[in-house]
């Protein structure tokens, strides 16, 4: 959608926060951008992705995901009962990231990097040689703030490649090469299906994998207090 935010770069020292928008290959603080007068309407995914690594990078969140307010009090405010960090100023058309929006992020990459540890662990192998990004969300992700965000577990910046519509491409060699769909049914017929969810050490990389290591802030430590269960 035009307008959305798709990219997003926080300068550690300053936490000034530089945007694109969809529409515009200009980012925020350049001459361009005002030219074209863009405002931004909302935040897509590679956007919200590389907003979540920033923070983290800048120690606007901890490792566990909480925001710090104290690093920047001026850019937080409360929505209800919920933190939110100022993205983008722009008045009552403001563009918010929410301690929720971090948490959906975070709930999406633990479950993915578990998922992948379990497959490692299948094959016994200790990194990948290449990870291809396929669809067109994946075309649009850049590799560094994937690998920062420990989806793929051990994967560096170098091995991660976006490859567009790998779909599209598979269908097309099926149906013009016989050479090729042979190999795709072979391939299709060598399909080990593993239920993740249902694996003993699923909670245990899924717990490992919620941190956003990234961050040089640790957890931090909460006021809440437990209440103490009633024994019946």
């Amino acid at each position: 959608t035009y307008g959305a935010i798709e990219r997003v770069r926080i300068d550690k020292d300053t936490l000034n926060v530089r945007y694109k928008v969809i529409g515009c290959d200009a980012w925020s603080d350049e001459p361009n951008f005002e030219l074209v007068k863009m405002k931004a309407i909302g935040i897509c995914g590679s956007g919200i992705i590389e907003a979540i690594v920033s923070f983290a990078e800048a120690g606007i969140i901890d490792q566990s995901g909480l925001f710090v307010e104290s690093i920047a009090p001026e850019r937080f405010s409360k929505n209800g009962n919920m933190t939110r960090f100022l993205l983008v100023d722009q008045g009552d058309q403001s563009i918010y990231v929410e301690q929720v929006d971090i948490r959906s992020i975070q709930l999406a990459k633990a479950a993915l990097s578990a998922g992948v540890s379990i497959l490692m662990d299948y094959l016994e192998c200790t990194e990948f040689d290449q990870v291809l990004l396929a669809g067109a969300f994946g075309a649009h992700l850049d590799a560094r703030y994937v690998a920062l965000l420990d989806i793929i577990p051990t994967a560096t910046e170098d091995k991660i490649i976006s490859v567009g519509n790998a779909a599209g491409i598979g269908a097309s060699a099926a149906l013009l090469d016989v050479s090729k769909r042979k190999i795709i049914i072979d391939a299709v017929e060598k399909v080990v299906k593993i239920e993740t969810a249902t694996e003993p050490r699923f909670q245990e990389f899924f717990v490992d994998a919620m941190k956003f290591s990234v961050s040089p802030v640790k957890e931090q430590k909460t006021n809440k207090v437990r209440r103490r269960k009633k024994v019946s």
